[in-house]
C-alpha cells in the first residue's frame, strides 16, 4: 500500500485487509514522506502483520516498487490507501489462482463510493468488451479464464477493466516490470501493460470485492487530466517496453484509438483547433483513419452542431 497524506482514510483502508475472511497475509505500507498523521494512525494498528516502510517522498511509482520489493510472499496485491476490499477479496482470488498455477494472476469488479453512498454501476459495466472476450469457466473459485492473449485481450481496453487495487498477481507475472518513476497519474497503467505484455493467462471475478473512493484529491476527478495521462502512459509503454509484432500492433492501435477519443471530446466542445490537431496527430497510426478524416471533413459544419459535455 503505497500512501502520502492519506490519514483521513488510511485506517479504513488498513482495516479492510485486517478484516479479510483469509488471515494469512502481511502487509506493507509504504509511507512516502506524509507530513499529516498518517504515521500516528499507522502506529495506532496494534497488528504483528502491519510492517510500515518510512521514506523520502518520491512518488506513487517508487513507492510501488519499494513495496514489491520489501514483501515476502508468492502472491502481491496492491490496496490504494484510500480504497477498501471487501472481507473475501483474497479468499476469492486465491481460490482461482491456487486451482490454476498457469494462471498469473486474476481480478474481480468494483464499485465506487462517495461520502458513504456506493454510486451507481461497476468497473465492468463501463469496459462492455471484457464480457465479449472469448472465456471458460475456471476450475476453482467460479472466475472466468480468458481464452486468449493477455495483452491482446486487455489493451485495447479504453477503460481498463482489472485496476491494480482490483487484482491479485503471482510474483511470477510481474518478475522484472516496474513502475516509472515521474509517471502520474496513470502509473498504474504503464505497470498493468508491462505484466499483460509478459502472457501470463489472466481470469477475472465478475463480483464486486472492491470500493474506490471518489474524492477531490482523485487523479481521475478530472477527465481531461486522465486521458492526456492515459496517452502520454501509452507512448512510454511504446518507448520503454520491449513486445512482440503483434503487441506492438496492438498498443498502435491504442494510441490512435486515444487521439480519435481526445479529438472527440473537443469536436463536441466546439474547440475546433484542439480538435483538429487530434484528429490530425491520429493519422500517424493504424485503425483510425476513417474516423478521423469524417471528423476533420465536418469541422467547417461545427457551429451549426448542438454541443455535448462527454463524461468520462
Amino acid at each position: 500500500m503505497p500512501t502520502y497524506n492519506h490519514g483521513r482514510y488510511i485506517a479504513d483502508a488498513v482495516h479492510s485487509i485486517l478484516n479479510q475472511t483469509f488471515g494469512d497475509f502481511e502487509i506493507v505500507v509504504v509511507d512516502d514522506g506524509s507530513t499529516d498523521d498518517t504515521p500516528a494512525i499507522l502506529a495506532r494498528v496494534a497488528d504483528p502483520r502491519l510492517r510500515v516502510v518510512r521514506q523520502e517522498n518520491a512518488g506513487t511509482p517508487v513507492a510501488r516498487n519499494r513495496g514489491r520489493a520489501e514483501a515476502r510472499g508468492q502472491y502481491i496485491a496492491w490496496l490504494d490507501s484510500d480504497d477498501l476490499w471487501r472481507p473475501t477479496f483474497l479468499e476469492r482470488h486465491l481460490a482461482v489462482l491456487e486451482a490454476e498455477p498457469e494462471l498469473g494472476f486474476s481480478f474481480a469488479n468494483f464499485v465506487r463510493f462517495a461520502d458513504g453512498e456506493l454510486l451507481p454501476g461497476t468497473q465492468f459495466d463501463l469496459v462492455p468488451r471484457l464480457r465479449q472476450l472469448p472465456t471458460r469457466a475456471a476450475r476453482g473459485g467460479g472466475a472466468r479464464v480468458i481464452e486468449m492473449d493477455t495483452f491482446a485481450a486487455l489493451a485495447p481496453c479504453p477503460d481498463v477493466p482489472g485496476w491494480m487495487q482490483a487484482s491479485l498477481y503471482r510474483r511470477a507475472a510481474m518478475e522484472g516490470c516496474q513502475s516509472r518513476r515521474g509517471v502520474r497519474p496513470a502509473e498504474d497503467l504503464y505497470l498493468l501493460l508491462q505484466i499483460y505484455a509478459r502472457g501470463m493467462p489472466a481470469a477475472y471475478l465478475d463480483e464486486v470485492l472492491i470500493e474506490v473512493r471518489r474524492h477531490g484529491k482523485n487523479s481521475y476527478n478530472s477527465g481531461d487530466q486522465i486521458r492526456e495521462a492515459v496517452l502520454r502512459t501509452l507512448h512510454l509503454v511504446n518507448a520503454d517496453i520491449a513486445l512482440s509484432p503483434t503487441q506492438r500492433e496492438i498498443l498502435h492501435r491504442r494510441i490512435g484509438d486515444e487521439y480519435c477519443r481526445r479529438g472527440w471530446r473537443h469536436f463536441w466542445s466546439h474547440d475546433t483547433g484542439r480538435a483538429r490537431q487530434y484528429y490530425t496527430d491520429s493519422l500517424a497510426w493504424p485503425g483510425t483513419k476513417v474516423a478521423a478524416l469524417t471528423h476533420l471533413a465536418m469541422l467547417p459544419f461545427l457551429p451549426l452542431l448542438p454541443r455535448r459535455e462527454p463524461v468520462f
